[in-house]
Protein backbone atom coordinates (compact mmCIF):
# COMPACT_ATOMS: atom_id res chain seq x y z
CA UNK A 1 0.00 0.00 0.00
CA UNK A 2 1.21 3.29 -0.71
CA UNK A 3 1.40 6.68 1.26
CA UNK A 4 -0.28 9.31 0.08
CA UNK A 5 0.28 12.97 0.14
CA UNK A 6 -1.00 15.70 2.84
CA UNK A 7 -2.39 17.26 -0.56
CA UNK A 8 -4.04 13.64 -1.75
CA UNK A 9 -5.41 13.46 2.15
CA UNK A 10 -7.27 16.75 1.78
CA UNK A 11 -8.50 16.35 -1.42
CA UNK A 12 -10.07 13.00 -1.01
CA UNK A 13 -11.96 14.60 2.31
CA UNK A 14 -12.81 17.33 0.52
CA UNK A 15 -14.03 14.78 -2.46
CA UNK A 16 -15.97 12.66 0.83
CA UNK A 17 -17.39 15.67 1.69
CA UNK A 18 -19.29 16.99 -1.33
CA UNK A 19 -20.18 13.76 -3.01
CA UNK A 20 -20.81 11.81 0.33
CA UNK A 21 -22.59 13.56 2.96
CA UNK A 22 -25.60 15.00 1.86
CA UNK A 23 -28.16 17.97 3.31
CA UNK A 24 -30.12 15.76 5.09
CA UNK A 25 -27.37 13.37 6.77
CA UNK A 26 -26.54 13.62 10.17
CA UNK A 27 -22.57 13.34 10.98
CA UNK A 28 -21.12 12.49 14.10
CA UNK A 29 -17.57 12.90 15.06
CA UNK A 30 -16.65 10.50 18.01
CA UNK A 31 -13.22 10.97 19.68
CA UNK A 32 -11.16 7.25 19.82
CA UNK A 33 -11.80 7.39 23.37
CA UNK A 34 -15.77 6.99 22.69
CA UNK A 35 -16.53 10.42 23.62
CA UNK A 36 -18.38 12.88 21.19
CA UNK A 37 -16.78 16.01 19.63
CA UNK A 38 -19.34 17.29 17.10
CA UNK A 39 -22.54 16.63 15.31
CA UNK A 40 -23.64 18.12 12.62
CA UNK A 41 -27.32 18.16 11.66
CA UNK A 42 -28.90 18.34 8.47
CA UNK A 43 -29.96 21.85 7.32
CA UNK A 44 -33.72 21.54 6.91
CA UNK A 45 -33.77 20.07 10.87
CA UNK A 46 -36.33 21.89 12.62
CA UNK A 47 -39.21 20.70 8.99
CA UNK A 48 -38.77 16.81 9.89
CA UNK A 49 -38.54 14.62 12.70
CA UNK A 50 -35.78 13.06 13.98
CA UNK A 51 -35.12 9.33 13.19
CA UNK A 52 -35.21 7.23 15.58
CA UNK A 53 -31.96 5.86 15.45
CA UNK A 54 -30.20 9.14 15.65
CA UNK A 55 -32.32 9.58 19.00
CA UNK A 56 -30.77 6.25 20.04
CA UNK A 57 -27.20 7.47 18.83
CA UNK A 58 -27.99 10.74 20.83
CA UNK A 59 -29.50 9.66 23.92
CA UNK A 60 -25.88 7.56 24.27
CA UNK A 61 -24.56 10.82 25.14
CA UNK A 62 -27.65 11.96 27.53
CA UNK A 63 -28.80 14.46 24.46
CA UNK A 64 -32.94 13.64 24.88
CA UNK A 65 -33.93 15.89 22.19
CA UNK A 66 -31.51 16.96 18.58
CA UNK A 67 -33.02 20.93 19.85
CA UNK A 68 -29.98 20.60 22.33
CA UNK A 69 -27.39 20.50 19.96
CA UNK A 70 -29.06 23.85 17.90
CA UNK A 71 -26.83 26.48 20.46
CA UNK A 72 -23.00 25.82 20.35
CA UNK A 73 -22.48 23.64 23.33
CA UNK A 74 -19.20 21.67 24.76
CA UNK A 75 -19.85 18.15 23.99
CA UNK A 76 -16.80 16.42 25.10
Amino acid sequence: MSKITKTQETESSHEFFEDDIQDDDYVFVIRADGTLKTVMLPHDEVTFDTPDEVKKILSVYDILDVAELSEPIVLH
